[in-house]
């Protein structure tokens, strides 16, 4: 699932709450919306993440917390960023 960003990500993002087209973050804040597309990256939104999770055949896919409070384990990882000038002091 892919994500882009204007800022820097924090820990706040946890990755998406389930597969789909557009999945809001498994924190709930409806303005972090993960596609399964990259909608690509912007002077606006220069920082572009992946999400990804693995599992082992015929095994469930990793999650934390107890049972009604479970969510994904996902590796989020910067993976595209928009050319910037870095400007002298």
């Amino acid at each position: 699932m892919y994500l882009a960003l204007e800022t820097v990500i924090d820990n706040a993002i946890q990755g998406p709450a389930d597969y789909g087209v557009t999945m809001i973050d498994q924190n709930g804040n409806q303005s972090i919306e993960w596609h399964n597309y990259f909608e690509g990256i912007s002077p606006s939104k220069p920082f572009g993440y992946m999400a990804i999770r693995h599992r082992d055949a015929g095994q469930d896919f990793p999650t934390t917390g107890a049972d009604e409070n479970k969510k994904a384990v996902w590796n989020i990882s910067l993976f595209s960023l928009y050319p910037m000038n870095q400007q002298s002091e």
